[in-house]
């Protein structure tokens, strides 16, 4: 589906249990973002789940109240170079179950200085050598990458591996200079037991993140764990 001003204006919105103003352009198939100048600036959350993205951060307008962008399960595989300045308040942003297969495609991501909570699961680059090191060296003000804490061990060692921005290490880039970038993840999945839905529907009872709650769902409608 393309998006239309008529359809941007008729994507429902609401509270949710956070109290975060939420807009939600959830399974539209939407291939990418246009004709959105309309938008208005009032939304803490921008639901982009399950559509046909192939980039994040174009097609926007300056959106100065967003904090947090949830984008699972597109086709969506770079980042793009006005992820940074259309949404510069962005603090969580979940790209599960996407096609981003190498670090360079993350590379704007250092440019979001406000950057705090960021999900890969189930992308190509979750299972490369260095991976949480490396993203953690890329966004130092990340907090939790992948639902867990960043260590104060893993920024010891990121340092350690690949240096400063100012001067980084060999290592260092080399990965940035790696494009890898295919339209579909390679990932690995297991396959969900009758047991391990139980446990992700009562899981599922007790979320509290919106981030958390479209990984439980997006698991139980696929059956798989990436």
């Amino acid at each position: 589906m393309r998006l239309t001003t008529h359809v941007l204006s008729s994507c429902p919105s609401y509270i949710n249990t956070l109290g975060d103003r939420t807009l939600s352009l959830r399974s539209l198939d939407i291939p990418l973002l246009e004709q959105t100048d309309s938008l208005a600036d009032i939304y803490t959350t921008l639901d982009l789940s399950h559509n046909d993205l192939r980039s994040i951060g174009s097609g926007l307008p300056v959106l100065l109240k967003v904090r947090s962008v949830l984008a699972a399960s597109n086709r969506i595989a770079s980042v793009s170079p006005q992820l940074s300045t259309t949404l510069p308040a962005l603090k969580t942003l979940s790209l599960i179950k996407n096609a981003i297969s190498d670090f360079q495609s993350l590379k704007e991501l250092e440019k979001c200085g406000r950057l705090k909570n960021l999900y890969l699961i189930d992308n190509p680059v979750s299972q490369k050598d260095h991976y949480r090191e490396f993203v953690v060296w890329l966004c130092p003000s990340l907090e939790v990458l992948d639902f867990e804490k960043v260590s104060k061990k893993e920024r010891e060692r990121s340092t350690e591996l690949f240096g400063s921005k100012d001067e980084p290490t060999a290592l260092a880039q080399q990965l940035l200079s790696i494009s890898e970038r295919s339209e579909t993840s390679q990932t690995e999945k297991i396959q969900l037991t009758d047991e391990e839905k139980a446990k992700l529907k009562e899981q599922l009872k007790k979320a509290t993140s919106l981030v958390e709650i479209d990984r439980i769902e997006t698991a139980l409608r696929t059956g798989f764990l990436p």
